[in-house]
């Protein structure tokens, strides 16, 4: 009988990608964040001689948050520039918190709480992850009206941090972030009140969420939470106590609108 003409060939079945070898998202060249700050502080101090100080804001304050960072090499001359330079950001974080607080005993006393950090970050990748390190100035301050109960609080010093990001879908990323702010003691108000020979330092912890406004170019959103805690030691007279031991915490939970590109 009659030949059959062969069919065609099988088309061979396409390869499977691995698991988790999608590019990894490219970090914006600049990023812009306004959030909104809930946050309580609480600060206790117990000198050696003299009044303790037990102290709550109670209900949440609220305030603003402004932060900003940009890679200048990226931004300013893509593509020059050594590669192990290419990854450095600068970043500034501005934030105030209003409140009126009532220490125990006192009458309502208006308040503010001042944040402002100035970083530089080196980040990198791995895999997916993105992971950075930091180093850069800050100044923390809970400003009080005068008042003869409770102290002001102004911190300076250097900071030291790390943070990383994990983007589990192309809509949602988890954050997690570390700070150390080794030789932030008491300001010269505190000073005065418990003892002009004071040392203190700090640490904070911080989680988070973020991910992009679907149908927008550049625009997102972030969620996050940070615990900031300061641990002081006084010796020597003060106006209102000898030496002893004290510090103050302070629980905020922040929502932003983001920006990048």
């Amino acid at each position: 009988g009659a030949l059959e003409a062969p069919g065609p060939a099988p088309r061979a079945a396409p390869a499977a990608l691995p698991v988790g070898s999608a590019a990894p998202p490219a970090d914006p060249a600049v990023r812009l964040q306004v959030g909104v700050p809930l946050a309580w502080r609480s600060a206790e101090v117990q000198p050696t001689i003299g009044a303790s100080l037990d102290y709550g804001t109670g209900a949440p304050y609220l305030g603003y948050l402004v932060a900003a960072s940009a890679a200048p090499l990226r931004l300013l001359a893509p593509g020059e520039g050594p590669a192990w330079a290419r990854p450095l950001e600068v970043a500034v974080l501005w934030s105030q918190r209003f409140f009126s607080s009532t220490p125990a005993g006192g009458e309502p006393l208006a308040s503010r709480e001042e944040r402002l950090v100035a970083d530089v970050a080196y980040p990198w990748r791995v895999g997916r992850t993105r992971v950075a390190a930091r180093l850069g100035f800050a100044l923390h301050r809970f400003a009080v009206e005068e008042n003869a109960v409770l102290p002001s609080s102004t911190r300076t010093g250097p900071r030291l941090g790390a943070e990383v990001s994990h983007p589990f879908t192309s809509a949602f990323a988890a954050e997690a972030a570390v700070g150390l702010y080794p030789w932030s003691g008491p300001g010269a108000a505190e000073r005065a009140a418990y003892g002009q020979d004071a040392s203190g330092w700090g640490w904070q912890i911080g989680l988070g969420a973020s991910g992009p406004l679907r149908g927008t170019r550049g625009l997102g959103w972030r969620a996050g939470y940070d615990l900031l805690h300061f641990s002081d030691s006084f010796s020597g007279p003060g106006s209102r106590g000898t030496g002893g031991s004290g510090g103050a915490t302070y629980h905020t939970f922040t929502v932003a609108l983001t920006y990048g590109r």
